[in-house]
């Protein structure tokens, strides 16, 4: 036997998995997955590189889907669903339902993934997803994860704006009725200047709590509000009206679709 075939017998990739697996999310990044299977086991990202590609490279884009089930004993058929990138790499991509699956690269963006999602599902800090330009809101905890919220402390609490909340669910309709190219073509057109990351750094620099709105008597039921603040200020709840429309202006009105209120 030749030492070539020896070196091949024992760089053949990985035959054993890991004492300490993890599942993947849903459109997780294959970088952020490796890097939750690094903290359960307690060895560092060179070594499980390494150890995925056996020693022939130390670039994530070098780790096959193969080596992958069988280091983390997921099976592959779980891996390719959940992780985009390694999706192509299934023998079998005609038999998979891939119809409105999340796609790796442009325009997709990746974002960490909703704080309180991640705390219940693993103790890593963040889970890097890959998002398409629908995906602004964590309906379930209410928090904003669109563009600005490049860190999970960055995503702002929107239980006092449930009109942005309102306008997601909206956009949704609009993709469900139209899909996602005619929507996201026509929104592209329209917003011109205007960009979430703009309505993400709003969300985090004015108050995330918001006071609840006073309770009216009964006899002033009939009685119309006094004036308004004066001109060039904002109380608490201008600034969260503001912010509201700035999120209906960037997620639904320049659709470019008609809708109902």
């Amino acid at each position: 036997m030749s030492v070539t075939m020896l070196e091949h017998m024992f760089r053949a990739g990985p035959r054993r998995a890991l004492p300490r697996t993890c599942r993947p999310a849903q459109d997780e990044t294959t970088g952020s997955y490796l890097l939750r299977l690094v903290t359960a086991n307690r060895i560092t990202g060179a070594d499980l590189v390494d150890y995925l590609t056996a020693g022939t490279s130390q670039s994530i884009a070098k780790v096959s889907l193969g080596a992958l089930a069988s280091a983390s004993g997921q099976p592959s058929i779980v891996l390719a669903y959940a992780l985009p990138e390694l999706r192509s790499q299934y023998p079998e991509p005609h038999g998979m339902a891939l119809r409105g699956r999340t796609l790796p690269g442009k325009p997709n963006t990746v974002r960490p993934a909703c704080r309180r999602c991640t705390s219940i599902r693993t103790s890593a800090e963040r889970i890097d997803m890959w998002y398409r330009h629908d995906h602004n809101i964590c309906l379930r905890h209410h928090l904003w994860i669109g563009p600005g919220a490049e860190h999970p402390r960055d995503q702002a609490d929107l239980a006092w704006h449930p009109e942005i909340e309102h306008a997601q669910v909206r956009h949704r309709r609009l993709i469900r009725a139209h899909g996602h190219g005619i929507v996201h073509t026509r929104r592209s057109r329209s917003l011109g200047t205007l960009d979430l990351p703009r309505l993400g750094t709003a969300l985090r620099s004015g108050p995330r709590h918001c006071p609840a709105p006073p309770v009216r008597p009964p006899g002033l039921a009939g009685r119309r509000p006094g004036p308004g603040p004066p001109r060039g200020h904002l109380s608490r709840g201008h600034h969260a009206q503001r912010t509201t429309g700035l999120a209906r202006l960037a997620t639904i009105r320049h659709v470019g679709i008609r809708c109902r209120p």
